[in-house]
């Protein structure tokens, strides 16, 4: 069992995400919750702790970001308002805030 947590799931044991996939699988295959348990321990502990990030990080504005993919990717579709709410929900899947988004395919609109 610590094989298979250590090849299939070894990266994946670092969130609880990954930690709950793991231990629905191997309860499937059959093995003890207690087994598990142990087995997950001792796999966390032999992976490399994750090296800590600076704690001050550069301020990055998004909006910048927001005009290189609105201009790269929607420019087609810019100014006719289902490419407008297009590049808006593609936008906000990739994690930015619609509001971010708004204003600044506001601001190329009026360019």
């Amino acid at each position: 069992m610590y094989a298979i947590l250590k090849k299939k799931y070894g990266c994946a044991l670092r969130e609880e995400k990954g930690r709950r996939r793991a231990f629905k699988a191997l309860l499937r295959l059959g093995y003890a919750v207690e087994d598990i348990r142990s087995q997950t321990a001792a796999v966390l502990c032999s992976l490399p702790q994750e090296e800590a990030e600076p704690e001050e990080q550069e301020e990055v504005d998004p909006s910048e970001e927001i005009r290189a993919l609105l201009l790269k990717k929607y420019k087609s579709v810019l100014g006719e308002q289902k490419g407008n709410d297009r590049a808006i929900r593609g936008l906000v899947r990739k994690g930015y805030h619609y509001g971010d988004i708004r204003r600044v395919l506001e601001e190329l609109l009026e360019d």
